[in-house]
């Protein structure tokens, strides 16, 4: 079936639109206050969304064979759960930096108190929990790709 040519310019008018404000907000971030290393997370998420929508544009202009379908999800993957286990791990480190570990749950009236070691523990499974999900989903990924 072969694509309409006004959904290729539209596909290319929106990506470049959204690509133009994302780039902008994510160099306006790094160059205020936060800095660059404040401003690496938004870019990693900038970076990802851009490949999504690339993606699209590509699915929508071409038709997108199914190899590289494939590989483009496979990094997606990766990419998307390696940035979640790194920055988890990266919270782990931040426990230590405050000197109470009390904590209050939203719309409650209680305080609660967790040790340092503790909330450490929890960001470091959360580290260990998407590793393995990230596995989990690349290689159920390469198991649908060989049997289809």
């Amino acid at each position: 079936m072969e694509k309409a040519p006004l959904n290729g310019i539209s596909a290319f008018v929106g990506t470049a639109i959204l690509s133009i404000f994302v780039i902008a907000l994510a160099e306006s971030i790094s160059g205020g206050f936060a800095g660059f290393w404040g401003g690496l997370p938004f870019w990693l998420i900038v970076i990802f969304v851009l490949g999504l929508a690339i993606y699209n544009f590509l699915e929508e202009t071409t038709g997108l064979s199914k190899g590289v379908a494939f590989i483009l999800q496979v990094i997606g993957i990766l990419f998307a759960g390696i940035t979640l286990a790194y920055g988890s791990w990266k919270g782990s480190s931040y426990v230590t930096k405050f000197e109470s570990a009390t904590f209050r749950l939203p719309l409650a009236d209680t305080e609660h108190m967790l040790s340092q070691g503790w909330l450490q523990g929890i960001w470091v499974a959360l580290t260990i929990f998407f590793i393995v999900l990230t596995a989990y989903l690349v290689m159920k990924r390469f198991r649908e790709f060989n049997n289809a």
